[in-house]
């Protein structure tokens, strides 16, 4: 079980004894958003560690030894993988390389192990992991803070058992929850790591380990995904997908311009490079995206995005979707109006001589207001 709440692991087990339990799964999904950067290792497989058997405790107070003042100069060097095993040369499996712990079993469950390393520029790391391979437990602390446990249950003794027999694999990867500067140090730091056997008496052992950090380009941020894709005709168009190359922080959802008119909502987390906009519909036509030039957008390092890049200014067309209606009528409809068919020889009120009256007709038309009264007008016919 790992009680790290600091720690996530992601296994894969394999072997002849009991299998580790699935506990948590993760199911990362990169379809263009994934975020770019530079992995380094830290700590590799195989690499020579400062250790101890586990006969007594390693230090006084038994805490000690985990932080990074501690003085290991008296303790063993040893390289990885340490391991026992029934192999012909007392080693696990088919391990032919590392440190063989021929006199383990029977008499100590565990081992203490310190390796030192150096990182130059903390606030460049953006996630750290450590990828252990490991019979049958362990603890792992950096400068003193516990970062990765398995199949160890509590505070551990040089008397603790590892809880569960498994076999080891070189996929079970525990990503540290915590933030890169709450356990680093610029300078001299170290992993240590106590690495159990389920029994006193158990049959083999195995531990090496690698230590991993993702750091971010020393570039400034950087637009590496624009959803919809600039340069295309939208119609309903009132949300935009943003992609930087790294982590950012500082977004807020007035930095995007839609034309002169900022976003007003925004969705995403700090931290992470993938952010979605929301805005009103624009008028149809040419619509030209940008930023503003007071954003306060910047990576890890505190280096600012530049908007000045071809591809931090894009355009979109937006097409009138809106069918043509009508908006308003004169006169309204169903209003009762006066037609009135004039005689070419004069007023209908006054006819000519020989002329005589006749009425015009009355019709409903779309006019507004009252009923009228038929006129008197004159026909155009005279007697002779």
């Amino acid at each position: 079980m790992n009680n790290n709440p600091q720690s996530s692991r992601f296994a894969r087990p394999a072997g002849r004894k009991l299998a580790l339990p699935a506990r948590l799964v993760l199911l990362v999904w990169c379809a263009g958003w994934c975020i770019t950067g530079t992995a380094d290792v830290v700590v590799p497989f195989g690499a020579t560690w400062r250790w101890m058997k586990g006969t007594n405790e390693a230090s006084t107070p038994f805490t000690a030894w985990r932080t990074n003042g501690f003085n290991d100069a008296s303790w063993l060097t040893g390289a990885a993988p340490f391991h026992f095993g029934t192999n012909a040369l007392g080693g696990d499996d088919d391990l032919l390389s590392g440190t063989v712990l021929s006199d383990m079993r029977y008499n100590y469950r565990c081992i203490f192990m310190r390796r030192a390393f150096v990182l130059t520029n903390i606030a460049e790391l953006t996630a750290v992991r450590l990828v252990a391979n490991y019979d049958d437990g362990f603890v792992a602390w950096i400068n003193g803070i516990e970062v990765a446990r398995a199949n160890v249950i509590g505070e551990p003794t040089y008397l603790t058992n590892a809880t569960t027999s498994v076999e080891p694999s070189v996929t079970n990867i525990f990503a540290v929850g915590l933030a890169p500067s709450a356990y680093l140090r610029t300078g001299t730091n170290v992993l240590a790591v106590q690495a159990f056997n389920n029994t006193l008496s158990g049959s083999d052992f195995r531990f090496d380990a690698q230590l991993e950090a993702d750091r971010t380009s020393a570039d400034a941020p950087l637009i590496t995904n624009v959803s919809p894709p600039p340069g295309s005709v939208q119609g309903a168009f009132t949300q935009l997908t943003v992609a930087f190359n790294k982590p950012v922080y500082g977004v807020d959802a007035a930095d995007l311009l839609i034309g002169d008119q900022p976003a007003s909502v925004l969705i995403g987390t700090p931290g992470t490079n993938r952010y979605v906009f929301l805005f009103a519909q624009p008028a149809p036509g040419l619509i030209t995206v940008s930023w503003d030039d007071a954003h306060g957008i910047v990576d890890v390092a505190g280096r600012p995005f530049d908007q000045g890049p071809s591809n931090a200014v894009w355009h979109y067309t937006i097409a009138d979707i809106v069918s043509p209606a009508v908006s308003q009528t004169f006169p309204v409809a169903g209003a009762t109006v006066r037609v009135s068919r004039r005689s070419r020889y004069g007023s209908p009120s006054r006819c000519s001589a020989g002329m005589r009256p006749i009425c015009a007709s009355t019709a409903r038309l779309p006019v507004a207001g009252p009923v009228q009264r038929p006129a008197r007008t004159c026909s155009a016919s005279r007697s002779l």
